[in-house]
């Protein structure tokens, strides 16, 4: 992408965001964050032949959206609608089987999608007391298992951890 039309996307991101949070119209503003991890442009470094990848994410961190438990709330729960509904569709179950089967691919999903949210809280630059706190209050609801909420909050304490072991390498 040239470096013009990703800086143009940057301001029209900026103002969408604006208006969302302004509104609180959250599901366009969710997916403006999935987008904001796709598009990126190239930097080729002063000396250096390896191009570095700047993506709108980072341009985007300031806004005032995503310092917001609403959106990210709401976007949670958006995210985890619309893949249950790919996954399993919007029948009802007949057994007690597919009742379970259909419990344990729900409790999946929003493992999966609590993932990928921190992640991109991460990535946004939120505090790590804003990942657990929301990772512990959807966790709690979604009803996921001990095992798979120890995992996710020693992937956000790892994420953290190694930020500010790269902070410590840096000024060094």
């Amino acid at each position: 992408m040239q470096e013009s039309t990703f800086y143009s996307l940057v301001q029209y991101f900026s103002i969408a965001l604006f208006e969302c949070a302004n509104d609180d119209d959250f599901s366009p503003a969710k997916v403006l964050m999935n987008m904001s991890f796709t598009f990126f442009h190239a930097i080729r470094k002063q000396g250096n032949k390896a191009e570095v990848r700047e993506y709108l994410y980072e341009c985007l961190k300031e806004q005032t959206i995503w310092k917001s438990l609403r959106f990210w709330t709401a976007a949670f729960f958006d995210a985890v609608q619309n893949e249950r509904t790919k996954t399993c569709g919007n029948g009802p179950s007949r057994t007690l089987q597919e009742s379970l089967d259909l419990q344990e691919t729900h409790e999946n999903i929003s493992f999966g999608q609590l993932g990928t949210f921190t992640h991109n809280m991460h990535a946004f630059g939120l505090t790590k007391q804003f990942c657990l706190e929301f990772l512990r209050k959807q966790s709690t609801i979604a009803n996921l298992s001990s095992d798979q909420i120890i995992l996710l909050r020693e992937n956000i304490e790892m994420m953290y951890r190694d930020n500010e072991d790269n902070k410590r390498r840096c000024s060094s």
